[in-house]
């Protein structure tokens, strides 16, 4: 895979995909730029994802503090070295997910404002998944084979020694027969034989799965459903986990 290209432009930096850098343009990173094109993703959130009806479809995404501390800095983040820059990392930890041939969207842009010598804020282009739906709108409508096929796919991403920091029923996408994850904010690789990240993972996720409203009647309930997704995460598996019942 081409390596990304390293824009800079006064206090700004942005690593670009190599198929989008010969076009890429500070203002991609502007949703007032795209005008009607950009439409935010949850009206009820932070207001820091908007959709891009462009070619190709995009997800821009700014990272965003939430909680207390919001109250100090919401968009600000301290500088601890280029690799720990959020939106950096992340493109990175999409990039060699990519390399590893695990669906995750694909990297377009990940940009970086210096704020002072030791702060700044950052923002991310992906690729938008068309035709999807997430795990958390999909529960009680999947068959038994479905959630097998979501144990499958969280265990190739964690064979691959890669961590999702925040791996919930809602970052979990579905479409036809296709299992993706995304928002790999804070992800890591961690060493694939250990069983504790691997655990802590599933367990963020059954947690997320509870927390769901099921319908009454459904292809499956809620510990069928976790039941199944299990047996496809444990399927081949060499380094197995706890079952987080």
């Amino acid at each position: 895979m081409p390596e990304p290209l390293t824009f800079r432009d006064q206090a700004a930096e942005a690593l670009v995909a190599a198929p989008h850098a010969s076009s890429f343009r500070w203002e991609w990173f502007d949703p007032a730029w795209w005008g009607h094109c950009a439409r935010p993703v949850d009206d009820g959130g932070r207001g820091s994802a908007w959709f891009i009806d462009a070619e190709p479809g995009m997800v821009l995404r700014r990272y965003q503090r939430g909680g207390a501390v919001a109250r100090v800095s919401r968009s600000s983040y301290l500088y601890m070295g280029r690799r720990r820059v959020r939106s950096v990392a992340e493109f990175q930890v999409l990039m060699r997910a990519l390399e590893l041939g695990l669906p995750v969207p694909q990297p377009i842009a990940a940009g970086v404002w210096w704020k002072g010598v030791l702060s700044y804020q950052a923002s991310l282009l992906t690729e938008r998944l068309q035709g999807v739906q997430s795990l958390g709108q999909l529960v009680g409508t999947l068959k038994w084979s479905r959630w097998q096929a979501v144990g499958r796919t969280i265990r190739r991403f964690h064979e691959a020694g890669i961590c999702h920091a925040d791996l919930n029923c809602f970052n979990v996408l579905l479409s036809g027969g296709s299992v993706y994850l995304i928002d790999f904010d804070k992800g890591a690789f961690r060493d694939p034989a250990a069983k504790g990240w691997r655990n802590r993972n599933l367990k963020r996720l059954h947690r997320s799965l509870k927390k769901v409203v099921w319908p009454e009647h459904g292809q499956t309930g809620p510990e069928q459903a976790w039941e199944a997704l299990l047996e496809g995460y444990l399927e081949s598996t060499e380094t197995g986990v706890e079952g987080s019942r």
